[in-house]
Order: C-alpha cells, then sequence, then structure tokens
C-alpha cells in the first residue's frame, strides 16, 4: 500500500515522522521527501537488518520465555540482554510486537516467492490517525502491571554511548505516539512509563534501560505538536523539485547523523555547504512547531515490578560501586569485633558476679570437692554433695577365744592372722621373738676382681683331605 495516493498524504509513520522533524537527530523535510515523495528511498543496511534480527528474537522470548540457542544472528547479544535480568517476566498480560490496527503484519501462510510472506495491508480506519492521517506502528511491548501502565521499545544500537538521555524520550516522536495508540486500552491512566531497552549490537557492551514517568498531559501536548509535523508534511507531497522542500540547516545534526545522510549526492544544499549551526529550538521554531516540554524525572516506580519499590538511588560509577561495597565489608567487620568484645565483657562480668555471689556464702566444704590431677575443683553449679566415704567396719571380735597366758583376747590387745586364727599381742607366754631386722651394709660394696688373662691360647683346627692337600703343596711352594 502506497504512502501517497493520488497525491494525497494517504498514510504516515513513525520512522517517516522522525526522518522528516528537524528537531530529531538526523531529521530534515528534504531527507524524508528524497525517501517517500522523489522515490529514492536507500536499501536496508547491516545495522537495520540486525536490528530485525534482534526484534524477532526478544519478540518470541517475551512470548514463550524461551531464550535464544545455537549460533543464530544477534543470539549471543540478545541472549546477554534477557539474562541482565532488566525484562518483565513473559506472560499471557503482556502485548508483544502489537500493530496499531490490531492486525498481524503478515498472512499466517507464507507464500515462500521472492517477495517472501504476504503483507497485511494496514486497516486505516482501526489506526491510529494524527490530523485526520492514519499512522502505521508497531509497538515493541505494553503492558500494565501496577497503576502506571508500560510502553517499551528496543534499540539496538552500534554503541550505548548512543543513547537517548531519559528527558528526551517524551520529546521524540515513538514513545509519545505509542501512549496515543494505547490509551483507549487504559483511560484511567493519568501517568505512563515509556523505556528505551538498548542492546548493543557489538560485542562487550551488553544493554542499558533508559526509562521515566510522564503525565498524560505532556502527551496530549506532544500530540498537538506532531500535527503540525503531518501537516507539513501532507503539504509538500505534490512538491516536484528539491528546492521547494525545507531542510535541516544544521549540518551535523542532518547531513552527518548516523554516519550521513544517503542523499548527500543529489542534495543541492548540501553540495553548496548551504549551512548554519542552529540549536533544537531554533530548528523547531524555523519549521513552525516549539520545543517539547521536559518531564520530570521519576524514577520511584520499579520498570517491571507490579507494585512500586521506595526511591531507586542513582546509577553509580564502577569506582563508586567498589568504593562502596569495600566501605560495606569494613563496617560488617567492625561491626562484628565489637559484637564478639560485648559478648567477652558480658561472659567476664557474669562470671565475676558469680565468684562474689560464691565468696559471700563462703568457702565450699572440703567434703564437696574432688581431686582433678594435683587441683582441688568444686562440682558443677546444682550437683548434689559428694557422699563421704564409710568407715571401714572394724574387724569383728574373736568370740570364746583366750591366750594361753589367761587373758581373753580382743580387737584391742589381739590381732587377726592370714588364717583367720588370732594372735594374743605382747602375750608373757610367746616365746616367738619379734624377727631382727636385717643388717644395713656400711660403706661402699667391694671391687669385683679383674679377670685373668691366659698368657697362651691354643686353637684345634681340623680341615678335610682336599683342604690339607691345598694347603700342604702351599707350604711345599713356600
Amino acid at each position: 500500500m502506497s504512502v501517497i495516493e493520488n497525491g494525497k498524504l494517504a498514510q504516515t509513520s513513525v520512522s517517516q515522522l522522525e526522518r522528516f522533524d528537524p528537531a530529531q537527530f538526523g531529521g530534515c523535510p528534504r531527507k524524508w521527501w528524497f525517501e517517500y515523495v522523489a522515490g529514492l528511498k536507500p536499501d536496508q543496511g547491516e545495522a537495520a537488518k540486525a536490528g530485525d534480527a534482534g526484534h524477532i528474537l526478544l519478540a518470541e522470548y517475551l512470548r514463550t520465555g524461551i531464550k535464544p540457542v545455537g549460533r543464530v544472528k544477534m543470539g549471543k547479544h540478545v541472549r546477554a540482554a534477557i539474562e541482565k535480568g532488566q525484562l518483565p517476566k513473559p506472560g499471557d498480560d503482556l502485548l508483544v510486537e502489537w500493530r496499531g490496527d490490531g492486525q498481524a503484519k503478515f498472512l499466517p501462510i507464507p507464500y515462500g516467492d521472492e517477495n517472501g510472506p504476504a503483507w497485511i495491508p494496514l486497516d486505516r480506519e482501526k489506526t491510529l490517525k494524527i490530523a485526520g492521517i492514519p499512522l502505521e506502528l508497531f509497538i515493541d511491548l505494553t503492558y500494565r502491571r501496577s497503576d502506571v501502565p508500560h510502553v517499551l521499545d528496543h534499540k539496538f544500537r552500534g554503541s550505548l554511548d548512543d543513547c537517548k538521555p531519559a528527558d528526551e524520550l517524551i520529546a521524540g516522536i515513538q514513545m509519545p505516539v505509542y501512549v496515543l495508540a494505547r490509551q483507549p486500552f487504559w483511560p484511567d491512566a493519568k501517568r505512563w512509563r515509556l523505556t528505551h531497552h538498548n542492546v548493543c549490537r557489538t560485542a562487550g557492551q551488553g544493554s542499558r534501560i533508559v526509562t521515566t514517568v510522564v503525565e498524560l498531559d505532556q502527551v496530549l501536548e506532544r500530540r498537538e505538536q506532531i500535527a503540525s509535523l503531518v501537516t507539513q508534511m501532507a503539504g509538500l507531497v505534490g512538491a516536484t523539485d528539491q528546492n521547494d522542500v525545507p531542510f535541516n540547516p544544521s549540518r551535523e545534526r542532518s547531513c552527518e547523523a548516523w554516519g550521513g545522510c544517503p542523499h548527500q549526492s543529489v542534495c543541492s544544499r548540501y553540495q553548496r555547504r548551504d549551512h548554519v549551526d542552529l540549536t533544537p529550538e531554533e530548528e523547531a521554531n524555523l519549521f513552525g512547531t516549539t520545543p517539547p516540554p521536559k518531564p520530570e524525572a521519576d524514577s520511584a516506580e520499579s520498570l517491571f515490578n507490579e507494585e512500586p519499590p521506595p526511591a531507586a538511588a542513582a546509577e553509580e560509577d564502577e569506582e563508586a560501586k567498589a568504593l562502596r561495597e569495600h566501605n560495606e565489608r569494613m563496617a560488617k567487620i567492625k561491626a562484628d569485633k565489637e559484637a564478639k568484645a560485648a559478648a567477652l565483657a558480658k561472659a567476664k562480668a557474669d562470671a565475676d558476679a558469680k565468684a562474689a555471689a560464691e565468696k559471700a556464702k563462703g568457702a565450699p566444704k572440703r567434703e564437696n570437692m574432688k581431686i582433678v590431677g594435683d587441683r582441688e575443683t568444686l562440682p558443677p553449679p546444682g550437683a548434689a554433695p559428694a557422699p563421704s566415704p564409710a568407715p571401714s567396719p572394724a574387724p569383728a571380735a574373736p568370740t570364746g577365744a583366750a591366750c594361753a597366758c589367761g587373758e581373753q583376747m580382743n580387737p584391742e590387745n589381739a590381732s587377726r592372722l592370714r588364717d583367720g586364727s588370732w594372735k594374743h599381742i605382747g602375750c608373757p607366754k610367746d616365746p616367738t621373738p619379734p624377727p631382727a631386722a636385717a643388717a644395713k651394709p656400711v660403706g661402699r660394696p667391694p671391687k669385683a676382681a679383674a679377670p685373668t688373662i691366659p698368657s697362651e691360647v691354643t686353637i684345634k683346627v681340623e680341615f678335610g683331605p682336599e683342604t690339607m692337600a691345598a694347603l700342604t703343596k702351599l707350604l711345599g711352594k713356600g
């Protein structure tokens, strides 16, 4: 379906408006005229092809939860962005790759011819209209998991340095248009979250989320400004000469933007180097628009949680993060040391108080103490006192035993022998004298006599016949 029909603008799109608007980086009315009126639209570059591949992989993940596998185009970059955890969890409430008229892009059955699958024409009656012109648009992701609906667009950058700042999201074309297209679904929403999910298509840079929350009044104000651009576009459809089409006078923001305008070789203004440097406000005023309002920064609400959490801290660089983590570790070590010291002090105080209480009660009785090695220790607290050892029973007195001397024997004057008999101690009739003590030697014991060494020793050796023959032969030679 053609953008221009019967000499009039039949439909437009977000990408057309971004090419036309001189307030956007790279925007120029003449660039739009070259591509959509003069028919000099350039072929799709490698960066655009990589972006298309990345969008397909992200859409598949958000619909099914399946991450890219294998060596597919952009698979490694998309998988790394998914695993960073900044995207919402897949769910039935996510509206992925939604077209403005509610239709799919292609017929469900690809025909497989040289033109690829059949494109479904835009339903101009069901899509968003601005200044009476239908818009062809595709929104990467919209959902509502809190009071604030969320509109998100994936951006595939050559470098994350090219990311748009958060306060410029409302100043663009894409995000306000997406909110306007989705507003009928959530008419009660007064605030909307706008998010760019930036994925670097080169190695080693990863991904980055840029987000802000805007008021609905800001979006409606942008609608009026975008409508002015659509009206200007419609008025230039009939131009047949490029000199009748205005251009962006800022060479840096138009001719040299994004690697250079593809129409430099045919643009008369570029060939004459007829450019001046203007501010975005001057450029906007030059084409009958006013500078877009800047939203208030709002990062208090979560990007993807159902409930808004407390306000998040500003993003910190690597050096600040390392310093903060070091300080947190040192503070934890210090707190642990102080806690241990306090516990030891309390234990010592408790022990001192206990010792003082025991001292006040008096010294413990010896029978309640036990010997451990060479030290006496008290029994553990609460233990029953140790029982005193029972006295050994006195030997039973002999019954009816009398000594030969006539004296009755008892334990005081008798001793029980090993054989069980009793002996009267000190009996005058006992003839056995007490054993005499062995005499203890006095002085050193005598030295042992030295051994006698004989003056001669005779050794008898016997030899066999063979040995004797050998000795005889040897002596005979001698």
